[in-house]
């Protein structure tokens, strides 16, 4: 049953705190969403380690054959990983945050679906189509299940002290 109809059956004050200060379990599917934000988290701090200590790997392709100049790479491969490392701790905090059942974090989770899915989109228009349909997918299932899933709605009200 939905939050908002428990508080206008409720016949007194005293009924009514007792409602708000039942904490809601955080649903199955949230967890599960956390679970893949820590995976996808690890994956990025990962790869920027992996960028960052062979950088030899993937400076051949782009150095042999002169597309780009030594510095231009360099100034490249510090914005890569360090975007990586700064997405994959964003991603653990936002974990953490939805674990908790805290409203910003389902609020960013949105943010990021929204955003996914528009780079699902691009990927799909340069012609990258299992990429572009796996990022369309994913985060149109996770933002969906957060905004129209009555138990992951029930979680989120008023999970603000957690």
């Amino acid at each position: 049953m939905i939050l908002s109809k428990r508080l206008k059956r409720a016949k007194n004050k005293e009924m009514v705190k007792k409602i708000l200060t039942v904490k809601k379990a955080i649903p199955v599917g949230v967890r599960v969403i956390v679970i893949l934000y820590y995976l996808f988290s690890a994956l990025s701090i990962l790869f920027a380690l992996l960028f960052f200590f062979s950088p030899s790997f993937f400076s051949s392709t782009f150095l042999e054959e002169e597309i780009i100049s030594d510095v231009v790479f360099v100034n490249i491969l510090f914005i890569v990983v360090t975007s990586l490392i700064n997405l994959g701790i964003v991603g653990i905090f936002i974990g953490v945050g939805l674990w908790k059942g805290q409203r910003w974090a389902r609020d960013m989770t949105l943010v990021f679906s929204a955003t996914g899915i528009l780079f699902g989109i691009w990927e799909f228009i340069q012609n990258n189509l299992g990429t572009g349909i796996f990022e369309i997918l994913y985060n149109l299932i996770v933002g969906l299940y957060l905004l129209l899933n009555t138990n992951a709605k029930e979680a989120f009200i008023f999970n603000e002290r957690r």
